[in-house]
């Protein structure tokens, strides 16, 4: 569980970064998969499980491959 929870904080990491890199809010990402901010802000913070659809779209809006930017 410890590693899942680190390999999550480091895809949040990187989610992070690309925002920034992208100049793009987190409401902004949201808006593109079509999530609400307070759920996305869950998912890129780590806080839930069972949401690698989410993960993915967030990968594919940011550009984000597995193994990093």
């Amino acid at each position: 569980i410890l590693k899942m929870l680190k390999n999550n904080n480091e895809w949040g990491k990187q989610v992070r970064i690309a925002l920034i890199k992208e100049d793009m809010t987190l409401k902004e990402l949201a808006e593109l998969i079509g999530y609400s901010p307070s759920y996305v802000r869950a998912v890129v913070g780590g806080k839930l499980n069972g949401i690698e659809k989410v993960q993915q779209k967030i990968d594919d809006v940011l550009g984000i491959e597995k193994g990093g930017i």
